[in-house]
């Protein structure tokens, strides 16, 4: 791959970002949905809280999606980056967030899960339904699954991109 210009490489990574970024929002969605079917595909109706509410299923939802929205991505970048396909990021971005892909992964899906839990539970409040059809729960568990997506890929994909310059 031939030397770029700080705005070309730029481009480049931003092309690369969006597009990982979209197919993780896709299997995100697709992985939502068959998870609200497994979940909760014999109620009609689904709480806010209690063990099978919302709420509480906001926590391994989150989890799991940003986890793999970073694991998957990272992996393929780093292998992307070791066979010159995409050109690293000139400097690395956020540091303090562990070289171990597993970990990074994991840092990431906790912070993720403290903050998608409180908001998801504070606009699910300000909503003020105790009790969701089912059909609105595919809907909204599948946007929010989408959301988390586009919120952990980006970032973790960045991070990824200068991992070209750590040891492995």
């Amino acid at each position: 791959m031939s030397s770029l210009s700080d705005a070309e490489l730029a481009t480049q990574h931003q092309r690369y970002i969006a597009t990982e970024t979209l197919v993780g929002m896709v299997i995100s969605g697709v992985l939502s949905v068959f998870f609200v079917w497994l979940i909760f595909g014999s109620l009609e109706s689904v709480a806010l809280w209690g063990p099978k509410g919302l709420v509480v299923d906001f926590i391994p939802q989150t989890l799991a999606i940003c986890f793999m929205a970073v694991l998957v991505p990272t992996l393929l970048t780093r292998k992307r980056l070791k066979a010159g396909k995409i050109l690293p990021r000139k400097a690395p971005l956020l540091q303090w967030l562990p070289n171990n892909v597993f970990l990074r992964a994991l840092t990431m899906a906790v912070i993720a899960t403290v903050l998608g839990g409180i908001i998801g539970t504070l606009a699910l409040q300000a909503i003020n339904a105790s009790d969701w059809a089912l059909d609105h729960v595919y809907i909204m568990k599948t946007v929010y699954g989408c959301l988390v997506a586009t919120v952990c890929a980006p970032i973790g994909l960045a991070v990824a991109l200068g991992d070209v310059q750590k040891d492995d």
